[in-house]
């Protein structure tokens, strides 16, 4: 068996591209050279404006697409498919109707031939992590947006991955209680230090969850910055620097040309 480095990244994409082809048969590039390594136990914020291509590599990096061209690894091995090692959070919760909550986060586990006994106590174990074990018996259309989501984050859990990849998963949800589900995201992040790749399109949420934040170019995607976030933990954002720290995401954000310039530019640069 091929040996892994300590030093080997979590994850890494090289000079990864993704195009698509329109039912009409024209082309359209989503991202455009991404190289970008995720190193353990990160929280990794992945930013950019709609339509940008983050969750097109996010998707990538979970197996569920394929690149057009470039190398996407996992512990320095190719990334083929989906596998439990990784496991995905979407916007919109996934969540079957017709199994109660219980039996939703115990869906991986059940896959994996764990017994009933065992599979029960361990869904219930990550329910009470995210403060849902009053609801195990009940079904997902009973619980609030908020609650579907945290059932969906604990579903993930369940399987024990060593990456957690997140779609803008409190996207979709009102300003109170995305705000509430970070924190308890952080919390969760606190005990376990799993490593994290979280997508999104809010500067305010990028900055407030990260180690570092990867700011995505508008399509086709291509990393205008890769920022280290230099606040302390537990964060806050009337911390000093943080306003200063979004005006500058803001000003890249706001630069389309350097997009082009970036275009002209050989890979590496």
């Amino acid at each position: 068996m091929e040996e892994v480095s300590a030093m080997t990244p979590v994850i890494e994409t090289r000079n990864v591209t993704k195009t698509f082809v329109t039912d009409g048969g024209k082309t359209f590039q989503a991202l455009a050279g991404i190289d970008l390594a995720i190193r353990e136990k990160e929280f990794v914020c992945v930013l950019g404006p709609s339509g940008c291509g983050k969750s097109t590599w996010l998707r990538i990096v979970a197996g569920l697409e394929k690149p057009t061209s470039g190398a996407v690894q996992f512990r320095g091995r190719d990334i083929t498919g989906p596998s439990r090692e990784r496991g995905m959070v979407f916007q919109e919760y996934s969540l079957f109707p017709w199994r109660s909550v219980l039996e939703n986060v115990a869906l991986g586990p059940e896959f994996s031939g764990m017994n009933a006994e065992r599979r029960k106590a361990l869904a219930m174990d990550y329910l009470v992590r995210v403060g849902l074990e009053k609801f195990a018996h009940v079904k997902p259309h009973e619980l609030s947006g908020g609650m579907r989501q945290r059932a969906a984050i604990a579903r993930a859990l369940a399987n024990d991955p060593e990456v957690l990849l997140m779609d803008e998963p409190f996207g979709a949800l009102d300003a109170h209680t995305r705000v509430l589900l970070q924190k308890e995201l952080l919390r969760i992040w606190e005990q376990d230090r799993k490593t994290v790749v979280f997508v999104t399109h809010s500067v305010d949420e990028a900055l407030y969850l990260a180690d570092r934040v990867v700011v995505l170019s508008a399509h086709p995607g291509r990393v205008l910055k890769d920022l280290v976030i230099p606040f302390e933990r537990p964060r806050s954002r009337s911390c000093h620097g943080f306003g200063e720290m979004t005006e500058i995401i803001f000003d890249l954000l706001d630069q389309p040309q350097e997009c082009e310039r970036c275009a002209e530019q050989p890979s590496g640069m």
